[in-house]
């Protein structure tokens, strides 16, 4: 049991969202704007669709009008949108059957976090599957773009700046995401449900 809980902290935005600014920072330091544009708006749009499901959630609970439905995980969201992006670019200089191990191992580990929160009751299967297959669309978005561009071998003064970036983000604090929409979620609920109906379309 401690050991799935371990697994399962892999996936907190303390982790992945450091590593999301490392692969940001890192495509930046190699000259690749379009790439890092694409990146950002891909996992933008993951992050923001975890974060309107749990919303919607937390802000139906509030008035009493909660279902089931908890919103996509965002765990298993994280992990299946960054950690295949990340071990392709470790392993990008890498002979092709080494990248396509890699991405394998990528995915082994992305069907295991799934696996674990529905295991440990953190998400039913239908929220951990809407959130891996959420951010396999992203990982996979990002790596059929890749494929149409060189990318230059990682240098140390490189693996530094990004190893700064991590620490940085790490600092601040990224789990009161989480309080700030348990915060604002329900306020806004309340206004929505004040509008003409016509609006809310």
């Amino acid at each position: 049991m401690m050991s799935w809980n371990a697994a399962v902290q892999l996936g907190n935005t303390s982790i992945m969202l450091p590593v999301t600014a490392s692969i940001t920072a890192w495509l930046l330091l190699a000259r690749q704007w379009r790439l890092a544009l694409w990146w950002c708006v891909l996992f933008g749009t993951g992050l923001g669709i975890v974060i309107a499901t749990k919303m919607l959630y937390i802000g139906a609970m509030a008035v009493g009008q909660a279902s089931d439905y908890k919103g996509a995980s965002g765990h298993a969201m994280l992990t299946s949108a960054v950690t295949p992006v990340a071990i392709a670019l470790l392993l990008h200089s890498c002979r092709s059957r080494v990248r396509q191990a890699g991405l394998a191992v990528s995915a082994l580990l992305c069907c295991c976090m799934t696996a674990c929160l529905v295991a440990l009751k953190f998400h039913t299967l239908q929220e951990a599957l809407h959130g891996l297959a959420l951010g396999a669309t992203v990982s996979i978005g990002f790596l059929w773009r890749m494929r149409r561009h060189t990318m230059p071998a990682i240098h140390t003064w490189q693996i530094s700046a990004v190893f700064l970036v991590v620490v940085m983000v790490g600092y601040a604090k990224p789990a009161q995401l989480e309080r700030l929409m348990n915060d604002f979620a329900p306020h806004m609920f309340r206004y929505t449900r004040l509008l003409p109906p016509a609006t809310l379309y």
